[in-house]
C-alpha cells in the first residue's frame, strides 16, 4: 500500500473515531436533557396531585393512577406527558421520596443506572 493511501486511511479513521465519540456525547446530552423535563412534568403532577389531594402521593404510580382516573380532575393529564411506568431515558425507573409528607424529591439513576452514584440527577 502506498504511504498516501495509508495516511488517508488513518486519517479516515481517527475522524471516524471522533465523529462516532462526538455523537454519542451528543446522545447522551439529549438523552439528560430529556430526563430532566420527563423530572418536570412528573414534579408538575405531584403538585397537582398534592392540591386535588391536600397530601403528596406516597408513590408515583398511585398519583398516576389517580390523575389518569378521577373524574374530578382539574388538569387534564395523558399519557402521551407522563407514562406509565416512568422511566428516564436509559429506561430505569425514577426514585420518588418524600420526607414526612411534606416535601418530595425525584431522582434518575443517570447513565449508568445505579442510583447514588455521581451521575444521577434531581429535581431542581
Amino acid at each position: 500500500m502506498k504511504p498516501l493511501r495509508r495516511l488517508l486511511l488513518v486519517l479516515l479513521l481517527v475522524l471516524g473515531c471522533f465523529f462516532f465519540r462526538s455523537l454519542e456525547r451528543f446522545r447522551t446530552g439529549m438523552k439528560i436533557k430529556e430526563t430532566r423535563e420527563m423530572i418536570s412534568q412528573i414534579v408538575v403532577a405531584v403538585y397537582v396531585y398534592e392540591t386535588a389531594n391536600d397530601r403528596l402521593p406516597d408513590s408515583i404510580e398511585e398519583m398516576l393512577r389517580n390523575l389518569y382516573s378521577s373524574p374530578h380532575r382539574r388538569v387534564h393529564v395523558t399519557s402521551s406527558v407522563l407514562p406509565f411506568p416512568l422511566t428516564d431515558a436509559w429506561g430505569t425507573p425514577f426514585s420518588y421520596s418524600t420526607t414526612q409528607g411534606k416535601a418530595f424529591t425525584i431522582i434518575s439513576a443517570g447513565v449508568d443506572g445505579i442510583f447514588g452514584t455521581a451521575d444521577d440527577f434531581a429535581d431542581e
